[in-house]
């Protein structure tokens, strides 16, 4: 029994992350009336480690303080400025009104718990490592495999809900992973299986078609491996080897076109030849939210990616615009409207707002969209304070900033996967500080 619950705690994250990646990879493949439910297990799940901090935290077994206790304090303000937002957008336009932000607002606040959770010792310290290697690891093995035998290739496959979802949790894991090749405390094992997935991430990332996440990629790599190179004296040969075997990974699958779907050359050649003028021309963005049209992504090799990319860009600036024009009705309290029609391909799809200042606006008004984007500048702020003092506070805030980074341009805040990834990062990393002084707040 003692040997199970150590197993438990050691693998906590890993855990938590596998159930994520199960339920928003394959609820799909699942009855309709089954899928619904399922998909509010990550819900229940943050519940659990919440109602056990809270547990704790009565028990006086943890205390908030410095960070922990500005982000609690900061989180409970949200929930009663959204509860009243809320009834507000009830009273002034019924349930449709009130609905619609919150699943998003829901995906927002819960993933909070995991900062705590991290932070009063349920996802233990010393194993952060060991899971992010495993997490990361595990993420692009299935990747790689869904995407060979998806309708699509890399960018249409199914794991975690779509590409973006993959490519920022990736790309947040990359400097922890880095972290791990530098430090002899790691063991040669852990070091190889980290390199891997480096090389792994960084190529499916780059293979993606995804112009965000690849930018993003390089100044996280570059600093990453300098950094690295400062922290042990043979980390550039291991650096040096994953960034020639990424090149080299890249040149293969882009020459070969792995990753092309395996139907017809015509249809191919039919829907590349779809251009971006005959979709931006036709489609209208209400402001009201619809019901989207079904049908599936059509298959696009990786050299006919452009056209994917080029439609993607126009969908994204209709976004934004819709977004904006909504905010100016209701600065404040908001209307409530958070998702727009918008059309990609044949498809026409439900969105958000593709940015997170304004997502958030929409979702919590004016005043609660400060105060999240305070809570998210709180873990910011605090590492980069400590990034001089402490050696875990620079992989941290890289960390971050690439989630931040793509939710600019992306609507991952909104994602229960992202944001629970986001504060795990942000516990583990207050948790794992090795200033102590600065670090009071578990109580062991």
């Amino acid at each position: 029994m003692r040997s199970l619950r150590t197993s438990l705690s050691k693998y906590s994250l890993t855990i938590v992350f596998s159930l994520y990646t199960l339920v928003t990879s394959f609820y799909q493949y699942l009855p309709e009336k089954v899928s619904y439910q399922v998909l509010k297990l990550p819900y229940v799940l943050l519940f659990c480690l919440g109602i056990v901090f809270m547990i704790r935290f009565l028990k006086k077994k943890y205390k908030p303080a410095g960070l922990a206790k500005y982000i609690f304090c900061l989180t409970v303000l949200l929930i009663f400025v959204y509860g009243f937002v809320t009834v507000w957008r009830f009273l002034h336009g019924g349930y449709e009104a009130a609905r619609p932000s919150l699943y998003l607002a829901m995906a927002a606040i819960f993933g909070v718990v995991m900062f705590f959770a991290a932070d009063c010792g349920i996802f233990p310290a010393k194993y952060n490592a060991l899971n992010y290697v495993i997490i990361s690891l595990t993420l692009n093995i299935l990747q790689l495999v869904l995407g060979a035998f998806t309708y699509g290739g890399i960018r249409a496959s199914s794991l975690l809900e779509n590409i973006m979802v993959y490519d920022c949790i990736t790309l947040a894991l990359i400097p922890q992973l880095f972290r791990c090749v530098c430090r002899e405390e790691s063991g040669k094992t852990l070091r190889i299986l980290a390199e891997v997935s480096l090389v792994s991430g960084s190529t499916i990332i780059l293979i993606s078609g995804s112009r965000s996440a690849a930018l993003l990629l390089i100044p996280v790599f570059v600093l990453s491996v300098v950094v690295c190179c400062g922290k042990r004296k043979n980390s550039w040969k291991a650096c040096g080897t994953i960034f020639l075997s990424v090149i080299v990974c890249v040149t293969l699958l882009v020459a070969t076109d792995l990753y092309s779907a395996r139907s017809s050359v015509e249809r191919v050649m039919e829907w590349s030849a779809f251009k971006e003028e005959e979709v931006i021309s036709n489609v209208e963005v209400p402001n009201i939210p619809g019901e989207p049209s079904g049908g599936m992504i059509p298959p696009v090799s990786q050299s006919e990616m452009a056209a994917l990319i080029q439609i993607s860009d126009g969908m994204r600036e209709m976004l934004w615009k819709a977004s904006a024009e909504e905010i100016r009705k209701s600065p404040i309290i908001g209307t409530g409207v958070v998702y727009f029609n918008c059309q990609y391909w044949e498809l026409v799809l439900q969105q958000g707002s593709h940015n997170l200042l304004l997502e958030t606006w929409l979702v919590f008004g004016g005043i609660g969209a400060i105060l999240f984007l305070l809570m998210i500048a709180g873990p910011i702020l605090f590492f980069l304070i400590h990034i001089l003092k402490c050696e875990n506070a620079f992989w941290t805030l890289l960390s971050l900033g690439g989630i931040l980074g793509l939710a600019l341009v992306q609507p991952l805040m909104s994602m229960v996967t992202v944001t629970s990834l986001f504060w795990a990062l942000a516990g583990c990393g207050h948790e794992e500080d090795v200033c102590e002084a600065d670090h009071p707040s578990a109580q062991k």
